[in-house]
């Protein structure tokens, strides 16, 4: 399925004119996503999301690899894949133990990372462990060119105005690897997915966010070892406090000329 699709009718109406306009529009795709964990004696379902279709075998992963479920490569019999159009298999060797913290009393809608949980308990199982990550200085600079870089290769979103970005950048300001998705969340597990699988080094990294960064994206970054966030958006006040708890480094409303700094600014070099 395509990243976008054509809208059947599309009316606009311009400011002080009677006369409405017709014209074809793209939409970003959002549809469902069940992930199932598999074994060759049991399976059990772990959560429904609403994704835009693609990368569905990274999105399972990131998100398996954040909630501190999937730890390693050898878990997994990669060879034994179910991948169909809304639902998907995660071939583990064995079950793991430690799922019950995925339990959700919704779906996730696309704007959600940790809604639906069905107590605090769920949500505080999602505790991390503190860990020393690669001390990179980043230039002022290279934070100032990172939005014009992000939107020079966000395709589908040139497309649809409707598709998150997650990037990962160097500390020399390269961007390593990109998705897109109509969840924010979605985006980052598709990015992180992508690196478990292919093995590209997230430590000590840049995690560039075309929105706002909230408590669960900072969460994955602690869990990839991310020594910076850089959002385009508004931090909220958990992702703070996160950024905080853990010593990232995290950076918002991110443009050409200017940033706000929350925390970690000696990571920052104005030289």
């Amino acid at each position: 399925m395509s990243l976008s699709v054509k809208a059947q009718e599309t009316i606009t109406f311009y400011r002080g004119s009677f006369s409405p306009c017709d014209k074809e529009d793209y939409l970003a795709v959002e549809a469902p996503l069940e992930i199932s964990l598999k074994t060759t004696s049991e399976e059990k379902s772990i959560s429904l999301t609403m994704r835009t279709p693609g990368d569905d075998k990274e999105l399972a992963l990131g998100y398996l690899f954040a909630e501190g479920i999937l730890k390693s490569k050898e878990e997994i019999y990669w060879n034994n894949w179910i991948v169909e159009k809304e639902r998907i298999f995660v071939p583990f060797k064995k079950m793991p133990k430690n799922i019950s913290s995925l339990e959700r009393s919704s779906v996730m809608s696309s704007s959600c990372g940790v809604c639906g949980k069905s107590s605090l308990e769920g949500l505080d199982s999602l505790k991390i462990e503190k860990r020393q990550t690669k001390e990179n200085i980043f230039s002022h600079d290279l934070l100032y060119e990172l939005p014009s870089k992000l939107k020079k290769i966000q395709s589908c979103f040139k497309k649809t105005g409707g598709l998150h970005g997650a990037a990962l950048v160097d500390h020399e300001g390269r961007l390593l690897v990109l998705k897109e998705d109509v969840g924010r969340h979605n985006a980052v597990d598709k990015l992180f997915g992508h690196c478990f699988m292919e093995e590209v080094e997230t430590e000590g990294m840049i995690l560039l966010l075309s929105g706002r960064a909230s408590y669960e994206l900072l969460q994955k970054a602690v869990r990839s070892k991310i020594s910076l966030v850089a959002a385009i958006g508004a931090p909220s006040s958990m992702a703070v406090s996160l950024a905080r708890e853990h010593d990232i480094t995290l950076v918002g409303f991110l443009k050409e000329n200017s940033f706000n700094c929350y925390e970690g600014k000696k990571r920052i070099s104005y030289e």
